[in-house]
């Protein structure tokens, strides 16, 4: 099937899913990069967020956001830098030129090595992948763990993310795997990619059933998500189990109890000109971090005004008490 016709055929299954949904209408969103292009990329449960902007001279500078105040994240001028990950302790990692690397309470540490980085939990552990070249020659990489030296996790493609668990997922040629207490084990499901999980051990990204790519969740199987559409994959997941998701021709989208809400809608509420929305990242709050066009691709936190914070049992991989996650549908009709 050409592009255009998977194109239509996705504009057409999302015009049917959400043409007559009220989208929600107590949205608030912040412009994290005011001053011109960039990007957020992680965001933690007690709201700290990181990503890069682009310089005047077209570096790319990595900052942090907390407590409604942005600021860079120390790296060496004009080069090319990201914060990719923040845990709840303000301690974030990403890349400097290439390099992992890790800022804490003012002070950056390169690593050494040559990756990316996909996660860090509250202990400071650190994942993602490295590469035996530059990061970006494109040459095989190997999951990685750090928690103060590196550990190679035995297998080659890319560890997706951490949890509080101290789990960490990988995928490997389209297979995934749990590397769990020093042993990888072979979860049994084959996907396309791989993007999300969370502190319940659910994985999320895209995976084929039959009739075009569709964002899949692997909770001991791999399942399509309801309301998730065609022509689409999962690109993160809290633990109350929303789930956000990119598509051909219509972007960003967010799923919460099978029903889908089109980002672009979420943030034009606010009274913005933000399109082509792309997020990137979730909180157990709702609060989702990405990038989209205003008129050019910002960073943006968008936040359910009227949402309440999860309660979540003592449980750390139980779902939210029945009627505590936040709503993201209209009040009115």
């Amino acid at each position: 099937m050409g592009s255009a016709i998977k194109g239509l055929a996705a504009a057409l299954f999302w015009a049917t899913s959400l043409g007559a949904q009220a989208i929600a209408a107590e949205w608030s969103i912040v412009d994290l990069t005011p001053e011109g292009a960039g990007i957020a990329t992680a965001i933690s449960q007690n709201g700290n967020v990181v990503g890069c902007r682009v310089g005047s001279t077209g570096e790319t500078v990595p900052f942090i956001y907390a407590n409604g105040a942005r600021r860079d994240l120390q790296a060496p001028a004009g080069s090319t830098s990201c914060a990719l990950a923040v845990n709840n302790n303000g301690v974030a990692a990403g890349r400097v030129d290439g390099e992992i690397t890790i800022w804490d309470s003012g002070s950056v540490r390169g690593l050494g090595v040559q990756g990316n980085v996909t996660g860090i939990n509250d202990a400071g552990i650190v994942v993602g992948a490295i590469t035996d070249g530059p990061y970006n020659a494109g040459g095989p990489t190997r999951a990685f763990m750090w928690d103060g030296a590196f550990r190679d996790l035995g297998i080659s493609g890319t560890a997706i993310g951490i949890n509080q668990r101290g789990q960490v997922a990988v995928i490997s040629a389209g297979n995934l795997y749990l590397y769990e207490n020093g042993v990888l084990r072979d979860l049994g499901a084959n996907v396309v990619n791989a993007y999300g999980f969370n502190d319940r051990g659910e994985i999320v990204g895209m995976a084929g059933f039959g009739h075009g790519p569709e964002p899949f969740i692997y909770d001991g199987a791999v399942h399509p998500i309801p309301g998730g559409g065609s022509y689409a994959g999962a690109v993160g997941i809290n633990n109350v189990g929303q789930v956000l998701g990119s598509g051909e021709g219509i972007y960003g989208f967010l799923i919460d109890g099978g029903q889908s809400y089109i980002i672009d809608r979420l943030a034009g509420v606010a009274g913005t000109s933000w399109h082509h929305t792309e997020p990137k990242a979730i909180n157990d709050r709702g609060w989702i971090v990405g990038q989209g066009g205003s008129p050019d691709f910002h960073a943006f936190l968008l936040t359910p005004r009227q949402a309440s914070t999860p309660v979540l049992t003592a449980n750390p991989v139980a779902r939210a008490a029945p009627g505590t996650r936040p709503t993201v549908r209209a009040r009115g009709p």
